[in-house]
Protein backbone atom coordinates (compact mmCIF):
# COMPACT_ATOMS: atom_id res chain seq x y z
CA UNK A 1 0.00 0.00 0.00
CA UNK A 2 1.35 3.77 -0.78
CA UNK A 3 0.57 6.28 1.98
CA UNK A 4 -0.76 9.35 1.19
CA UNK A 5 -1.36 12.74 2.64
CA UNK A 6 -4.04 15.04 1.73
CA UNK A 7 -4.62 18.75 1.51
CA UNK A 8 -3.00 20.98 4.29
CA UNK A 9 -0.18 19.76 6.04
CA UNK A 10 1.86 20.98 9.08
CA UNK A 11 6.02 20.77 9.67
CA UNK A 12 7.35 20.64 13.02
CA UNK A 13 11.32 21.28 12.90
CA UNK A 14 12.49 18.40 15.12
CA UNK A 15 16.42 17.47 15.57
CA UNK A 16 17.42 15.55 13.38
CA UNK A 17 13.14 -2.76 -12.36
CA UNK A 18 15.44 -5.93 -12.76
CA UNK A 19 18.84 -5.28 -11.61
CA UNK A 20 21.41 -4.66 -14.08
CA UNK A 21 25.20 -4.56 -14.46
CA UNK A 22 26.46 -0.84 -13.04
CA UNK A 23 28.17 1.15 -14.70
CA UNK A 24 31.00 0.68 -11.83
CA UNK A 25 34.05 -1.26 -11.58
CA UNK A 26 35.66 -2.59 -8.46
CA UNK A 27 39.75 -2.57 -7.79
CA UNK A 28 41.15 -2.50 -4.16
CA UNK A 29 43.56 -0.50 -2.15
CA UNK A 30 44.07 -0.51 1.95
CA UNK A 31 44.36 1.57 4.97
CA UNK A 32 45.74 0.54 7.35
CA UNK A 33 42.42 0.31 9.46
CA UNK A 34 40.35 -1.11 6.84
CA UNK A 35 40.04 -2.31 3.90
CA UNK A 36 38.55 0.52 1.13
CA UNK A 37 37.32 0.38 -2.66
CA UNK A 38 39.17 2.48 -5.39
CA UNK A 39 37.48 4.49 -7.75
CA UNK A 40 35.00 2.66 -10.04
CA UNK A 41 35.80 2.95 -13.34
CA UNK A 42 32.72 4.34 -15.77
CA UNK A 43 32.75 3.80 -18.99
CA UNK A 44 30.89 6.92 -20.76
CA UNK A 45 27.84 6.08 -22.97
CA UNK A 46 26.54 8.50 -25.85
CA UNK A 47 23.81 10.51 -24.61
CA UNK A 48 23.72 8.64 -21.44
CA UNK A 49 22.47 9.72 -18.04
CA UNK A 50 24.11 7.69 -15.16
CA UNK A 51 21.61 5.71 -12.80
CA UNK A 52 20.68 6.78 -9.42
CA UNK A 53 18.27 6.61 -6.89
CA UNK A 54 16.98 8.98 -3.87
CA UNK A 55 16.57 8.12 -0.54
CA UNK A 56 14.94 10.65 2.21
CA UNK A 57 14.97 9.97 5.70
CA UNK A 58 11.50 10.00 7.86
CA UNK A 59 10.13 9.09 11.23
CA UNK A 60 7.03 6.90 11.37
CA UNK A 61 5.63 9.46 13.51
CA UNK A 62 6.40 12.13 11.39
CA UNK A 63 4.16 11.51 8.10
CA UNK A 64 3.79 15.23 7.62
CA UNK A 65 7.14 15.67 7.24
CA UNK A 66 7.22 13.35 3.97
CA UNK A 67 4.25 15.48 2.78
CA UNK A 68 6.39 18.67 2.75
CA UNK A 69 9.61 17.19 1.52
CA UNK A 70 7.24 15.65 -1.70
CA UNK A 71 5.53 18.93 -1.77
CA UNK A 72 8.89 20.46 -1.90
CA UNK A 73 10.93 18.59 -4.43
CA UNK A 74 7.51 18.21 -6.93
CA UNK A 75 8.91 21.07 -9.00
CA UNK A 76 12.04 19.78 -9.60
CA UNK A 77 11.89 17.29 -12.80
CA UNK A 78 15.46 16.35 -11.98
CA UNK A 79 13.85 14.73 -8.61
CA UNK A 80 10.41 14.35 -8.99
CA UNK A 81 9.51 10.34 -8.22
CA UNK A 82 12.90 9.27 -7.58
CA UNK A 83 12.81 9.56 -3.76
CA UNK A 84 11.84 6.47 -1.77
CA UNK A 85 11.12 6.40 1.84
CA UNK A 86 13.20 5.49 4.24
CA UNK A 87 11.60 4.64 8.02
CA UNK A 88 14.59 6.20 9.95
CA UNK A 89 15.70 5.36 13.29
CA UNK A 90 14.08 7.31 16.13
CA UNK A 91 16.40 7.79 19.00
CA UNK A 92 13.35 8.44 21.17
CA UNK A 93 12.23 4.40 20.72
CA UNK A 94 13.66 2.46 23.46
CA UNK A 95 13.74 -0.81 21.58
CA UNK A 96 15.51 0.59 18.03
CA UNK A 97 18.32 1.89 20.58
CA UNK A 98 18.78 -1.05 22.23
CA UNK A 99 19.23 -3.07 18.61
CA UNK A 100 21.90 -0.77 17.98
CA UNK A 101 24.14 -1.98 20.95
CA UNK A 102 22.90 -5.37 19.97
CA UNK A 103 24.80 -4.86 16.72
CA UNK A 104 27.69 -3.54 18.07
CA UNK A 105 27.06 0.20 16.59
CA UNK A 106 28.02 1.97 19.70
CA UNK A 107 30.01 1.11 22.71
CA UNK A 108 27.68 -0.24 25.37
CA UNK A 109 29.10 2.21 27.87
CA UNK A 110 28.85 5.34 25.75
CA UNK A 111 25.16 4.50 25.26
CA UNK A 112 25.12 4.45 29.12
CA UNK A 113 27.04 8.24 29.33
CA UNK A 114 24.48 9.46 26.81
CA UNK A 115 21.49 7.96 28.57
CA UNK A 116 23.09 9.67 31.73
CA UNK A 117 22.81 12.77 30.19
CA UNK A 118 19.38 12.45 28.89
CA UNK A 119 17.86 11.54 31.96
CA UNK A 120 19.93 14.47 34.12
CA UNK A 121 18.78 16.44 30.99
CA UNK A 122 22.47 18.09 30.95
CA UNK A 123 23.62 20.11 28.46
CA UNK A 124 26.76 18.78 26.02
CA UNK A 125 28.95 19.89 23.52
CA UNK A 126 27.42 20.35 20.23
CA UNK A 127 29.33 17.23 18.85
CA UNK A 128 28.75 14.70 21.29
CA UNK A 129 26.08 11.98 20.92
CA UNK A 130 22.25 12.80 22.14
CA UNK A 131 19.42 10.04 21.70
CA UNK A 132 18.83 12.21 18.56
CA UNK A 133 21.77 12.52 17.15
CA UNK A 134 22.76 8.59 17.47
CA UNK A 135 18.69 8.22 15.48
CA UNK A 136 20.02 10.37 12.84
CA UNK A 137 23.19 8.62 12.50
CA UNK A 138 21.95 5.80 12.05
CA UNK A 139 19.33 6.40 9.65
CA UNK A 140 21.73 8.16 7.70
CA UNK A 141 24.10 4.97 8.24
CA UNK A 142 21.17 2.69 6.79
CA UNK A 143 20.15 5.10 3.86
CA UNK A 144 23.87 4.75 2.54
CA UNK A 145 23.82 0.77 2.61
CA UNK A 146 20.60 0.79 1.05
CA UNK A 147 22.17 2.54 -1.77
CA UNK A 148 25.50 -0.15 -1.67
CA UNK A 149 22.73 -2.84 -1.52
CA UNK A 150 21.16 -1.38 -4.85
CA UNK A 151 23.23 -3.13 -7.68
CA UNK A 152 21.59 -1.21 -10.39
CA UNK A 153 22.87 2.45 -9.70
CA UNK A 154 25.59 4.56 -9.97
CA UNK A 155 25.02 6.59 -6.90
CA UNK A 156 22.44 7.77 -4.50
CA UNK A 157 20.90 10.93 -3.90
CA UNK A 158 20.19 10.65 0.24
CA UNK A 159 17.79 13.71 1.75
CA UNK A 160 16.57 14.52 5.13
CA UNK A 161 12.82 15.09 5.11
CA UNK A 162 12.77 19.31 6.22
CA UNK A 163 14.33 19.80 2.46
CA UNK A 164 12.85 23.03 1.48
CA UNK A 165 15.04 25.67 -0.83
CA UNK A 166 17.02 25.16 -3.70
CA UNK A 167 19.23 27.43 -5.36
CA UNK A 168 17.97 29.03 -9.14
CA UNK A 169 20.44 26.82 -11.00
CA UNK A 170 19.91 23.79 -8.84
CA UNK A 171 18.72 21.87 -11.78
CA UNK A 172 22.05 22.87 -14.03
CA UNK A 173 24.16 21.80 -11.12
CA UNK A 174 22.27 18.71 -10.13
CA UNK A 175 23.02 17.72 -14.23
CA UNK A 176 26.98 17.31 -13.53
CA UNK A 177 26.41 14.50 -11.49
CA UNK A 178 23.98 12.58 -13.81
CA UNK A 179 24.72 13.88 -17.41
CA UNK A 180 27.46 11.46 -18.98
CA UNK A 181 26.49 12.40 -23.05
CA UNK A 182 30.35 12.87 -23.09
CA UNK A 183 31.45 11.54 -20.29
CA UNK A 184 31.57 13.93 -17.77
CA UNK A 185 30.19 12.80 -15.29
CA UNK A 186 32.32 9.81 -15.51
CA UNK A 187 34.93 11.37 -15.10
CA UNK A 188 33.45 13.52 -11.97
CA UNK A 189 32.70 9.90 -10.40
CA UNK A 190 36.07 8.87 -11.19
CA UNK A 191 37.23 11.04 -8.93
CA UNK A 192 34.25 11.67 -5.84
CA UNK A 193 32.87 9.92 -3.55
CA UNK A 194 30.55 12.19 -1.75
CA UNK A 195 28.89 15.21 -3.49
CA UNK A 196 27.32 17.75 -0.61
CA UNK A 197 24.15 19.40 -1.97
CA UNK A 198 23.24 21.06 1.09
CA UNK A 199 26.01 22.12 3.85
CA UNK A 200 25.07 24.85 6.77
CA UNK A 201 27.91 26.88 5.92
CA UNK A 202 28.78 26.46 2.88
CA UNK A 203 28.36 29.89 0.72
CA UNK A 204 24.32 29.23 1.79
CA UNK A 205 24.61 29.87 5.48
CA UNK A 206 22.02 28.31 7.76
CA UNK A 207 21.86 28.42 12.06
CA UNK A 208 18.03 28.61 13.59
CA UNK A 209 17.83 31.25 10.09
CA UNK A 210 18.61 30.37 6.57
CA UNK A 211 20.72 33.39 5.34
CA UNK A 212 21.08 34.80 1.54
CA UNK A 213 22.73 32.64 -0.52
CA UNK A 214 25.87 33.99 -2.19
CA UNK A 215 25.81 35.43 -5.74
CA UNK A 216 28.51 33.84 -7.46
CA UNK A 217 28.81 31.16 -9.69
CA UNK A 218 28.13 27.88 -8.30
CA UNK A 219 31.69 25.68 -8.22
CA UNK A 220 32.08 22.37 -6.41
CA UNK A 221 34.62 22.32 -4.12
CA UNK A 222 37.06 20.08 -2.86
CA UNK A 223 36.13 19.25 1.14
CA UNK A 224 37.79 16.20 1.52
CA UNK A 225 38.94 15.82 5.18
CA UNK A 226 37.35 19.28 6.17
CA UNK A 227 34.44 19.14 9.03
CA UNK A 228 31.08 19.89 6.56
CA UNK A 229 28.12 20.68 9.05
CA UNK A 230 24.69 19.07 7.84
CA UNK A 231 23.51 16.45 5.96
CA UNK A 232 20.08 18.11 4.30
CA UNK A 233 21.00 16.13 1.05
CA UNK A 234 23.98 14.88 -0.27
CA UNK A 235 25.04 11.87 -3.64
CA UNK A 236 27.27 9.17 -2.34
CA UNK A 237 28.45 6.59 -5.03
CA UNK A 238 27.68 3.24 -4.83
CA UNK A 239 31.16 1.89 -4.70
CA UNK A 240 31.66 4.61 -1.71
CA UNK A 241 28.73 3.59 -0.01
CA UNK A 242 29.80 0.19 0.05
CA UNK A 243 32.79 0.64 2.11
CA UNK A 244 31.36 3.41 4.55
CA UNK A 245 29.03 1.20 5.30
CA UNK A 246 31.26 -2.06 6.00
CA UNK A 247 31.30 -3.83 9.49
CA UNK A 248 35.03 -2.87 9.87
CA UNK A 249 34.12 0.76 7.75
CA UNK A 250 34.90 3.59 8.78
CA UNK A 251 31.86 4.84 10.50
CA UNK A 252 31.05 2.19 13.37
CA UNK A 253 31.48 2.17 16.29
CA UNK A 254 29.96 5.95 16.08
CA UNK A 255 31.52 7.55 18.31
CA UNK A 256 30.85 11.53 17.71
CA UNK A 257 27.97 12.72 15.55
CA UNK A 258 27.82 11.82 12.46
CA UNK A 259 28.94 15.04 10.50
CA UNK A 260 31.80 15.35 13.01
CA UNK A 261 32.72 11.88 11.56
CA UNK A 262 32.09 12.59 7.58
CA UNK A 263 34.78 13.59 5.88
CA UNK A 264 36.86 15.31 8.11
CA UNK A 265 37.27 11.66 10.08
CA UNK A 266 37.20 9.32 7.07
CA UNK A 267 40.46 8.23 5.80
CA UNK A 268 41.16 8.49 1.86
CA UNK A 269 37.69 9.56 1.18
CA UNK A 270 37.13 12.49 -1.90
CA UNK A 271 34.52 14.62 -0.73
CA UNK A 272 33.65 17.47 -3.04
CA UNK A 273 30.56 20.25 -2.11
CA UNK A 274 28.91 22.45 -4.10
CA UNK A 275 29.76 26.07 -2.96
CA UNK A 276 27.68 27.56 -2.79
CA UNK A 277 25.17 24.86 -1.63
CA UNK A 278 22.63 24.39 -4.24
CA UNK A 279 19.99 23.22 -1.59
CA UNK A 280 19.04 24.75 1.95
CA UNK A 281 16.83 23.21 5.28
CA UNK A 282 14.55 25.45 7.15
CA UNK A 283 16.32 27.03 10.42
CA UNK A 284 13.49 26.72 13.51
CA UNK A 285 13.37 30.72 13.78
CA UNK A 286 12.39 30.65 9.94
CA UNK A 287 9.03 28.81 10.84
CA UNK A 288 8.44 31.08 13.60
CA UNK A 289 7.76 30.79 17.01
CA UNK A 290 5.44 27.86 17.12
CA UNK A 291 7.67 26.01 15.22
CA UNK A 292 5.03 25.17 12.03
CA UNK A 293 4.85 26.09 8.80
CA UNK A 294 1.54 25.64 6.89
CA UNK A 295 2.24 24.18 3.35
CA UNK A 296 -0.23 24.61 0.14
CA UNK A 297 -3.47 23.31 -0.02
CA UNK A 298 -3.07 20.32 -2.55
CA UNK A 299 -6.03 18.73 -4.53
CA UNK A 300 -4.35 15.63 -4.99
CA UNK A 301 -2.92 13.05 -2.89
CA UNK A 302 0.35 13.20 -1.41
CA UNK A 303 1.86 9.60 -2.15
CA UNK A 304 5.23 8.38 -1.81
CA UNK A 305 7.03 4.66 -1.88
CA UNK A 306 9.04 2.62 1.09
CA UNK A 307 12.53 1.71 0.82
Amino acid sequence: MIPSLMLVLSISMAPCAPAVTSLLQQSEFHHAHFMVRSPQRVNPRQNAKLKWQGVVINLDRRPERMGHFIQQTSGKQDLRGKFCRLSGTDGHDQSQLDKIVQNHMIDPALMEEVRAREEAQKQTAYYNLTFGTIGCYMSHFRAMKYIADNEAVDFGVVAEDDLSLFSPDFEKQFDKLVDDSEGQATKLWNSTDFIYLQACHLGWNRATIVKERLEIRTVLKDVSHQTVHCLGMYAVSRRAARWLTAPNGPLLPMKLQIDEILPVEVPNIRAKAFYPSIAQTLGSKDIGTDNQILLEPSDEPITWVDC
